[in-house]
């Protein structure tokens, strides 16, 4: 299969440009910029401008102010749902979160990370706790979460490098994906907290092991005691096992 690059012969030219620049974007592996893509595709930087700007429009992609480089959008993600993991996520997560919720009176998420962003994929708020982030929204700052050390941890050292480019003080945030690494190799689950709010995570894994979405959960020192905070964290963990099993990690308890 041969992406990035347009057909010979095209019945829809417009259309074939569109989906080249998707392809490059969506699967080349880095954020291209302009001239890239211009280069890549072999076409007019005219026809290539009038393709991007639809697609910037309708959320195909989006791009960064600062860097100029363009990389999957909100309307990428949620063409994403019809991926049958995503499917099994939600069908079997939802229920799932709903527990969580009612268990803890707090706001329950579940998370996906695509390699290059992060998506609210199902959400049961409790209206006593905090309102979290909406569901099917797309945030490419991983390190900002609890939820987010688990796709960091799995990252190889160049892809690291990329992801966290973006980041203020990359060192700072490497420390603290350590200290996350500990603290969860001794409870099971991350916890992180400020005055405002308090917020944990855990894993959930596919068949072969691999940390494919993460289970949060949120509140505020109101709804989260210090007292209620090991026996939140222990479900959170709980339930994300839960949802490992079902998608057959053998290992999930």
């Amino acid at each position: 299969m041969k992406t990035g690059r347009l057909a010979e012969k095209s019945p829809v030219p417009g259309l074939d440009r569109g989906l080249a620049v998707l392809e490059q974007v969506a699967l080349g592996g880095r954020e291209p910029g302009f001239n890239e893509i211009v280069a890549q595709l072999g076409a007019p930087a005219s026809s290539v401008a009038r393709v991007l700007k639809v697609l910037l429009a309708r959320e195909y992609l989006v791009k960064d102010p600062r860097t100029g480089r363009y990389r999957p959008g909100p309307a990428m993600a949620v063409l994403g749902q019809h991926v049958p993991l995503l499917q099994r996520l939600t069908s079997e997560g939802r229920p799932l979160l709903r527990a969580l919720r009612d268990a803890t009176q707090n706001t329950a998420l579940l998370i996906h990370w695509n390699g290059r962003v992060l998506q609210c994929i199902a959400k049961e708020m409790d209206e006593r706790s905090l309102a979290m982030q909406p569901e099917g929204e797309i945030r490419d700052d991983v390190w900002n979460y609890p939820w987010g050390w688990f796709f960091i941890w799995a990252l190889t050292p160049a892809q690291r490098k990329a992801v966290l480019s973006r980041a203020s003080g990359e060192r700072a945030v490497l420390a603290r994906a350590e200290t996350a690494r500990a603290d969860f190799g001794k409870c099971g689950y991350v916890y992180e907290a400020t005055r405002q709010w308090r917020r944990f995570a855990a894993p959930v894994r596919d068949a072969r092991g691999e940390c494919v979405a993460a289970l949060g959960l949120g509140g505020t020192p109101a709804t989260i005691g210090e007292k209620a905070i090991g026996r939140i964290g222990r479900l959170v963990a709980e339930h994300a096992a839960r949802l490992s099993r079902a998608l057959g990690w053998a290992a999930g308890g």
